[in-house]
């Protein structure tokens, strides 16, 4: 194995990760259905923060090129799929066991996190330049 192939799949896990939250939380709003008011805004979200995770996952392919690794650009690409996690754990609302809730009241009491979501893709956008 090359060293892109260990470092693919350090970044597949944290990949995996994020998607499988997202859509674990979606699977637990369509089961809570009768309860939940669907919002679009945290749907256009989640939807979001799933393109872009898969959207970075593929990018990594381009990657194969590089011939030597060194820790700083591991941990740069490390951060950068953190973050990209930390997106899709921020815009996937923890659905209660019980009682009726809206899913945009659930996004909007953790507002203060919106500003986070955007500043990571703004800076993983720059980053893919």
């Amino acid at each position: 194995m090359h060293a892109f192939d260990f470092i693919l799949v350090l970044f597949s896990f944290v990949y995996a990760a994020a998607v499988t939250h997202v859509l674990s939380t979606a699977g637990q709003i369509i089961i809570a259905s009768k309860r939940i008011r669907l919002s679009w805004f945290n749907t256009g979200w989640m939807l979001v923060a799933l393109l872009f995770t898969c959207a970075w996952w593929i990018g990594l392919w381009d990657l194969h090129v590089v011939k030597s690794w060194d820790i700083g650009s591991i941990a740069f690409y490390f951060s950068i799929a953190a973050g990209i996690y930390l997106n899709a754990r921020l815009v996937s609302p923890r659905i209660p066991e019980s009682g009726e809730i809206g899913c945009g009241r659930l996004l909007l009491s953790g507002s203060f996190f919106l500003p986070a979501t955007g500043t990571i893709r703004l800076s993983s956008f720059s980053s893919s330049a």
